[in-house]
């Protein structure tokens, strides 16, 4: 599964685009994904990755039910222009996981999906 997750700081949400397109919002992030591996992005501000034999340290109901094995989850940030100097602020993330039916990630996903981040980071401002 794969979708890019927009949070809404002015009323504290979440809301993502699947792989497949569908518009997903709160619940039905959980049910395709885990809100608690994006909550933790969003509160380390930093990516969750994990691949290989690594363990996951975060525990959910999502991913126990899910069947999840690995995350490559990127924080994306977007600029506040309204303000002097221009602020970067979380904005959400590119977030992937693998089920027990995948492969794990490999070190060459993860920096497909960094560099990807990298790249959209800028045409990604809300403001």
């Amino acid at each position: 599964e794969a979708m890019v997750a927009i949070w809404h700081d002015e009323d504290r949400r979440w809301e993502a685009v699947a792989s497949g397109g569908e518009v997903l919002r709160d619940e039905a992030i959980a049910q395709r994904g885990s809100r608690s591996v994006l909550e933790e992005v969003r509160r380390r501000q930093e990516p969750v990755l994990t691949w290989g034999d690594q363990e996951i340290s975060i525990d959910s109901e999502s991913i126990q039910s899910q069947h999840i094995l690995g995350f490559l989850v990127v924080p994306l940030y977007f600029w506040d222009t309204t303000q002097a100097p221009v602020a970067r602020r979380f904005g959400g993330c590119i977030y992937a996981h693998r089920t027990a039916d995948r492969d794990a990630f490999t070190q060459q996903d993860v920096d497909v999906v960094v560099d990807i981040a990298r790249i959209a980071q800028p045409t990604l401002n809300r403001e």
